[in-house]
C-alpha cells in the first residue's frame, strides 16, 4: 500500500485531530470519575483502562470512517486500493471490533508501565497526566488504522 502525499497528510492531520479529542476525553472522563480523589490507585487506572480503551477507539474509528468515506465520495480526497489492515466495511461493525481488540493489549501496557516503575498509586494530576498520555497513545496507533481503511473503503455509490 502506498500513499500519496496529500494521502499521507490527510492521515497525518486527522490522527493530530484525534490525539487532540484523545487527550481531552481522556482527562475529563478521568476527572469526572476520579476528580474527588487525592491519589488513584493502581487497581483503578487498571479497571479505567477498559473503558477508556474501548470507547477511545470505538470513537477514534466510527468518526473518522464515517468523515473520511464522505470526504472520499465527494472527491476531496484520494481513496487507496487497499489498506495494509483488512476490516469489516460496515463503520459501527469495524469500530466495535478494533475497540473489543484493543482492550486487552491496553490494559496489559498499562498494568506493565505501572508495574514495571512500581506505581501501586499516583497522586490525582499524575494520573490524570498519566491517562491524558495514554489517550494521546492509543490515538496515535488506532487513528492511522481506521483513516487507511476508510480511504479502501469502496464508496457507497461504486458497490
Amino acid at each position: 500500500m502506498h500513499l500519496t502525499p496529500e494521502q499521507k497528510r490527510y492521515v497525518a492531520v486527522e490522527t493530530a485531530i484525534g490525539i487532540a479529542i484523545g487527550v481531552v476525553l481522556s482527562a475529563f472522563f478521568f476527572w469526572l470519575v476520579f476528580g474527588h480523589d487525592n491519589r488513584v490507585l493502581r487497581r483503578d487506572l487498571l479497571l479505567d483502562a477498559v473503558p477508556q480503551s474501548f470507547m477511545l477507539t470505538l470513537m477514534t474509528v466510527l468518526v473518522p470512517t464515517l468523515i473520511t468515506r464522505k470526504r472520499v465520495a465527494r472527491g476531496k480526497i484520494t481513496p487507496i486500493a487497499r489498506a495494509a489492515i483488512r476490516l469489516p466495511a460496515n463503520s459501527l461493525l469495524r469500530a466495535l471490533m478494533v475497540a473489543a481488540l484493543v482492550i486487552v493489549p491496553g490494559v496489559l501496557a498499562t498494568a506493565a508501565f505501572l508495574i514495571l516503575f512500581g506505581l501501586d498509586e499516583l497522586t490525582f494530576p499524575a494520573a490524570i497526566w498519566f491517562k491524558m498520555l495514554y489517550g494521546a497513545l492509543l490515538a496515535s496507533i488506532v487513528a492511522p488504522i481506521g483513516l487507511q481503511a476508510a480511504l479502501a473503503d469502496v464508496p457507497p455509490s461504486n458497490r
